[in-house]
């Protein structure tokens, strides 16, 4: 039971950490709700908005809506979203706080909806999972690994399937020229649980 407190102090830590680590990242859902907000706050309507396009062309919004460098639309995401954000950004400066005490939020619900160790165990999945594909392989093969090396009994076949596991990891890891070319740009996804954005 103590462990939990802590494990949801750590991914506290981790998220504020990531968010000093990388102040401004490159996705478009930070920037127009960084706008939305501060028009928002200005008395403006948050969808009658244009943002600055932050990727080199127009490849990720719908034709004719960006030009001289902005995107032409407003916020395309529903009122309560931008409302769940803004006290993140207001506050404390930065709208993945919010998402931060969202998520650390929804991890205590799942523990309490069970009450068992199933459900205590489902929230932690929830916090630490890492990216996928080839981040939550990985991890899956280290879990694994760990289990079978301090179990009481583990044949070559366990092993085999951490081997599998890395392997899929390596497989599903994009290479050094997927991740250098100019089709690949795009937001980032961020560690763990912490979502930074998506793509419109």
């Amino acid at each position: 039971m103590s462990g939990r407190p802590l494990a949801l102090a750590a991914y506290s830590g981790l998220g504020i950490w990531l968010t000093h680590a990388s102040p401004d990242p490159p996705i478009d859902v930070m920037t127009v709700h960084r706008e939305a907000i501060t028009a928002l706050r200005e008395g403006r309507s948050p969808y009658g908005i244009t943002f600055p396009n932050i990727y080199p062309d127009g490849r990720f919004h719908p034709d004719g809506m960006t030009a001289n460098g902005r995107v032409l639309y407003g916020l395309p995401h529903p009122p309560a979203s931008l409302l769940l954000a803004a006290p993140g950004h207001l506050l404390a400066g930065d709208i993945r706080y919010a998402e931060l005490a969202a998520l650390l939020a929804t991890a205590v619900l799942m523990a309490m909806a069970g009450g068992g160790e199933v459900a205590k165990l489902a929230a932690m999945a929830f916090l630490f999972t890492p990216r996928t594909p080839s981040g939550f392989a990985a991890a899956l093969g280290l879990v694994c690994l760990l289990l079978f090396l301090f179990s009481k009994k583990a044949f070559c076949n366990y092993y085999f399937f951490v081997i599998g596991a890395w392997c899929c990891a390596i497989a599903s890891s994009p290479d050094e020229h997927e991740r250098s070319s100019p089709d690949a740009a795009g937001p980032a996804p961020g560690p763990g649980g912490l979502r930074l954005g998506r793509r419109h």
